[in-house]
């Protein structure tokens, strides 16, 4: 959960941007989501328990404008695939605040359920009451082959090429953003 206000960060200087695609190739669980060659966002997969199976999820869509166009949910769909049938694991979770009803709204989509709210969980600012959506999502029961052919490419360092992830997807190495 990110948090912030865009309108009012700076822009990433060159060095920064190299340093956190640095630190994103290097995570095999962290994939950055590309539109038309173009960085729109990342997802990943990170607090990895092994022993319990389980992990929490975490997606931002940096674009705006790529808002409300299925980019997240598709994103979302691919990873909990892998996450589930690649990765084996038994449980994946996340956090999301709650007026982020358009994030709530994806990942109900895709299967997560409403598990609790955290109150003051979360720091924006100076605002330290916002509520916290605790979200479950527990292992699907079958993939279709298309979908397993597309998570099975999921590798570090790959993009995720928005569109139909599972007839048209594409998980190349990333070598600019």
């Amino acid at each position: 959960m990110v948090g912030g206000n865009p309108a009012t960060m700076p822009p990433l200087i060159q060095e920064e941007v190299e340093m956190w695609y640095r630190q994103v190739a290097g995570d095999p669980l962290h994939w950055i989501i590309a539109l038309e060659e173009r960085c729109i966002g990342t997802a990943r997969l990170h607090n990895l328990d092994r022993q319990n199976r389980r992990a929490r999820y975490a997606i931002g869509i940096f674009d705006p404008a790529c808002w409300g166009q299925g980019y997240g949910t598709e994103a979302t769909r691919l990873v909990l695939r892998y996450a589930f049938e690649e990765l084996k694991l038994h449980r994946v979770d996340l956090r999301v605040l709650e007026f982020n009803h358009r994030a709530i709204a994806c990942y109900e989509k895709c299967g997560f359920v409403r598990e609790g709210i955290e109150r003051e969980g979360s720091r924006i600012g100076f605002d330290s009451k916002r509520l916290c959506v605790t979200l479950g999502k527990p292992p699907a029961r079958s993939a279709s082959a298309a979908s397993t052919r597309s998570f099975a490419r999921m590798r570090a360092g790959t993009a995720f090429v928005a569109g139909d992830f599972a007839a048209r997807c594409k998980a190349s190495r990333v070598s600019r953003l």
